[in-house]
């Protein structure tokens, strides 16, 4: 009896230890954020901002109302809100990838009941975010079908590691290290679980080490049974991960392309998940392969096709584009305002980028202020909408390196507001450390204009206007002649533009200036059904002809013989 009371006061020792060595995950603090939304206003949390550690992701929102009706709300949480806010228009879109939700609550704070309102619900609908580790968190929320302001207040449900060296990865969600990535190595993935590791990436430390791509390979593809996610700055699920180019389940294994992961000022760190859907365990090769152009102090970019003394050529290196608006021809420093049309539609331009360099940042004695950097499809009848949009402060972005992403499908625009704080500025000292670096996913045939809200002036007017805020653009700048400050301030109400004119007829609405109606192909589609009506009927005509004129040719043939 002893020896098994000692064996069991072990057992339980050694549990005690290894709990305290990998715990589980603590409750997040309870939070307690609110305000008002309504009648186009948008809430922007712009102190107080949030800290988050190596969260267990998904957390679970949800929203209550003390006033108004249980509109759907739409709300962002923005892991970094604080150094890179986004715009509250289109929030859905400007969202980073996994903030978004749509909430409500059909319970008044307090008791009571709501009430009805047009376009309102009586569906209670909380939903899930993804955040990374960070300590500038922050929420946007819009009510877009709500007439009149109403108070909110947000809720959290979820949980975290506290120690920063922790995940929660155990097999029951418990707290455990993950193992730093090595240039070639084998892990085990059990059956049904993950393996992650971790790849940190420190910042180019010279030209001659420009780490232009990093690629993974994996020795098992999706038809093994294996699949193989990243994320950048924490680790990813099912869910939510990076898009990756250039991914191959050729020669039996998975290829991973980080493009453009660092620059000479910023480091990077993402997060490699296996997932191993098998009943059996695996044994899975990875190795790391960082690639340099052959020339690192002149080449960059989608096979090392850009130069970095090209400034005015957008596949050939990159186009410099001026924040600062001003009269005369538009130019590699000059920005007047007009769009500039890029016809890049072509296959050949497939997994590459158009990149632009944001110079000459407008001296405005308040800071921050924002940049506004618009693209469209200048093809309307291509429902994709506008092309993917990345901007990248200090290095030239991509889909897997950025710290503004929208790429979305079916949007008319997308427009970033990139901030221009103190530091940012640097007292009108510009290098690329401080420097918005833009780019453009091709193929596409776009236009993109910088500063503007709307591209030319929404087609002088003639079918529809471009507002900042509640107002005309062109009113609140005297025509583009003064008050140019208006350009520059982050949205504050849904009636904004975005970079999509507001147009006076439903026939325009997929034309981001209003210059063209919304089949832009209209005619020519008419046309074609017009050739091919006219073939089949010439067809339907020409072979009963032919039967009767060949049988009786047969017949005349047999009257002969």
């Amino acid at each position: 009896l002893v020896m098994h009371v000692a064996s069991f006061f072990v057992v339980a020792l050694l549990v005690c230890f290894a709990i305290a060595d990998n715990p589980y995950p603590e409750d997040l603090a309870p939070l307690s954020i609110g305000g008002s939304v309504g009648n186009g206003k948008i809430f922007y949390q712009q102190n107080n901002y949030f800290t988050f550690a190596n969260v267990n992701n998904p957390i679970t929102v949800k929203i209550s109302y003390s006033s108004g009706s249980n509109y759907p709300a739409n709300l962002c949480l923005n892991s970094y809100a604080a150094n890179y806010p986004v715009s509250g228009v289109f929030l859905e879109s400007t969202c980073p990838s996994g903030g978004f939700a749509v909430v409500s609550n059909n319970t008044k704070v307090g008791g009571g009941s709501l009430a009805d309102g047009d376009d309102s619900t009586d569906d209670t609908v909380s939903a899930q975010v993804f955040v990374k580790p960070t300590s500038s968190a922050g929420f946007i929320v819009n009510l877009p079908d709500a007439d009149a302001e109403q108070n909110f207040q947000i809720y959290w449900e979820g949980s975290q590691c506290t120690n920063p060296n922790q995940y929660p990865v155990g097999s029951n969600n418990q707290c455990i290290e993950i193992d730093d990535m090595a240039a070639s190595q084998s892990i085990l993935v059990g059956a049904g679980t993950w393996t992650y590791l971790r790849l940190t990436l420190p910042a180019d430390i010279s030209t001659t080490d420009n780490i232009n791509d990093y690629k993974i390979i994996v020795n098992s593809t999706a038809s093994d049974g294996i699949f193989t996610y990243v994320q950048e700055g924490y680790i990813p699920t099912e869910e939510w991960y990076l898009p990756i180019d250039n991914t191959s389940d050729d020669k039996d294994q998975t290829e991973l392309v980080l493009l453009t992961p660092v620059t000479k000022n910023y480091g990077a760190t993402y997060y490699v998940g296996v997932f191993n859907s098998n009943s059996g365990t695996r044994a899975i090769n990875i190795t790391g392969v960082a690639e340099r152009c052959s020339n690192a102090t002149l080449n960059f970019g989608f096979e090392c096709k850009h130069q970095t003394t090209n400034t005015t050529g957008t596949v050939g290196g990159y186009r410099t584009f001026s924040a600062t608006l001003s009269n005369g021809t538009a130019s590699a420093t000059i920005n007047n305002g007009d769009s500039l049309s890029y016809d890049l539609s072509d296959d050949g331009y497939d997994e590459d980028y158009a990149y632009f360099k944001i110079i000459n940042y407008p001296n405005f004695q308040t800071r921050p202020y924002y940049i506004r950097v618009s693209v469209a499809n200048n093809d309307i009848s291509d429902l994709s909408g506008a092309p993917a949009i990345f901007a990248r402060l200090g290095g030239i972005p991509s889909a897997q390196a950025c710290h503004y992403n929208m790429s979305t499908t079916g949007d008319v625009a997308h427009q970033l507001t990139l901030p221009v704080t103190d530091a940012i500025y640097n007292n009108g000292v510009q290098d690329d450390s401080n420097t918005w670096f833009v780019a453009v996913r091709l193929p596409s045939d776009f236009s993109i204009w910088v500063g503007v809200n709307c591209a030319d002036t929404c087609d002088d007017s003639d079918h529809g206007s471009c507002y900042c805020n509640t107002q005309t653009c062109s009113a609140a700048t005297a025509q583009q002649t003064q008050n140019l400050t208006v350009y520059y301030t982050i949205p504050t109400n849904l009636q904004d533009s975005a970079g999509a004119c507001t147009c006076d007829s439903k026939k325009y609405d997929n034309s981001f200036d209003c210059s063209e109606k919304n089949n832009g192909n209209t005619a020519i589609y008419i046309l074609l059904i017009a050739i091919g009506g006219f073939l089949v009927l010439t067809a339907g005509i020409a072979a009963p002809v032919y039967c009767w004129y060949a049988s009786k040719k047969a017949k005349k043939y047999q009257e002969v013989m």
